[in-house]
């Protein structure tokens, strides 16, 4: 239960501080932060979203974590979903859906991402590559990478602008984090 006291505190600073989304990584805190979000201990637009470690991994469970989340949140199924299971998952929401294109040094679907953009939409590709020698230079290439391979492949897709109102924390143009 420390825990929860921990996060819970974490949340409301931040929330003080302007952030406006937080990453639930432990099914616990999901009941309490939404609480706190209805009863205005957390403001309205906060945004919650469900990490890939609590394995959303059909169709199912993608429905029941979000009748238990609001209309602005958003959900990381497990990382290596097949085309026809992310599919499946598209089929019972309309929230937007978070998939990993690239995770650590296990997952690359880079020629997959028009496809999951196709299948997938409204849909945000997620980039997490880490390892010995792989830094933010090589991340944002294989980003472009991706957001090439989709121009080329599928060109009808449409990319979230910056400073789009339904991002969850918000900063200024050119912000250095």
């Amino acid at each position: 239960m420390d825990q929860l006291v921990y996060a819970i505190s974490s949340m409301l600073h931040a929330a003080e501080l302007g952030c406006r989304g937080f990453f639930l990584y432990d099914e616990g805190l999901l009941p309490i932060a939404r609480k706190m979000r209805e009863d205005g201990t957390l403001p309205p637009e906060i945004k919650f979203k469900i990490s890939a470690n609590l394995s959303i991994a059909n169709a199912s469970a993608l429905k029941f974590w979000f009748e238990k989340l609001g209309p602005l949140d958003s959900i990381n199924p497990v990382r290596d979903l097949t085309l026809p299971m992310i599919s499946a998952l598209r089929e019972v929401t309309n929230n937007p859906l978070d998939v990993h294109i690239f995770w650590s040094n296990t997952l690359a679907r880079t020629l997959d991402a028009p496809e999951i953009v196709r299948i997938a939409a409204p849909v945000y590709l997620k980039n997490f590559w880490s390892g010995p020698g792989i830094g933010v230079e090589d991340r944002l290439s294989q980003s472009i990478s991706v957001v090439e391979w989709i121009s080329k492949q599928y060109p009808h897709a449409k990319q979230t602008q910056s400073g789009a109102k339904d991002l969850c924390i918000p900063a200024k143009p050119g912000t250095k984090w």
